[in-house]
């Protein structure tokens, strides 16, 4: 099938890499990877107080809040603060971050990773219209839907998606999908490239 869709009950619970947070692994290529050793990866995390992001060496990262009032990164480079508005915020996983969450609740963000020898990534929040919004399928195109319902169709194909639940594409000879809003759907759509000469 053209499009596989990850449900927001079936991500896997795991912890950072440096043991200090808590993830949801939607995706990891290769599937069995261990933490920091792979090529690329989708996931949710969620953090509260202050806290030191994992380092990452080798690898390009992009985070966009979804949950709780905000996150203050901080680190020799920057000093900024980010919300479930912001633009997706990249980074290298060298960068020494600190993150502060903003408020009481609990902040929870979607991440994407990849190697950065093989491969590069985007990341863009779409705030979704009823007629739908038109995506050309990449090497490998994910929607994750941060809020509402949405539908996404590729080809013949069309599956209808809650908060949290992640749909993929990859390589498709179908052009683009469709993705249309059932309920003041916002989606993050990722896509992840194949640097010339990476092994597929």
């Amino acid at each position: 099938m053209p499009l596989d869709v990850i449900r927001s009950d079936q991500a896997i619970p795991t912890r950072w890499k440096n043991n200090l947070g808590e993830s949801r692994l939607i995706l990891r290529s290769p599937p069995d990877g261990e933490p920091g050793d792979f090529d690329w990866q989708v996931g949710t995390a969620t953090m509260s107080g202050t806290l030191p992001f994992s380092d990452y060496p080798g690898i390009d990262r992009s985070l966009c809040v979804i949950g709780g009032q905000g996150l203050r990164i901080r680190s020799q480079l920057r000093d900024l603060v980010l919300t479930k508005e912001s633009a997706p915020f990249h980074f290298q996983g060298e960068e020494k971050i600190v993150g502060t969450t903003l408020g009481q609740d609990v902040m929870q963000d979607f991440n994407i990773l990849s190697r950065r020898d093989g491969f590069t990534h985007q990341t863009r929040r779409v705030s979704v219209p009823p007629e739908g919004v038109a995506h050309p399928v990449g090497d490998i195109s994910i929607i994750y839907v941060q809020t509402g319902r949405a539908t996404v169709t590729l080809g013949s194909q069309s599956v209808e998606m809650d908060t949290g639940d992640t749909a993929i594409a990859r390589d498709s000879n179908l052009g683009h999908c469709q993705i249309a809003s059932q309920q003041d759907s916002v989606c993050i759509i990722g896509d992840i490239t194949y640097s010339a000469g990476t092994r597929r």
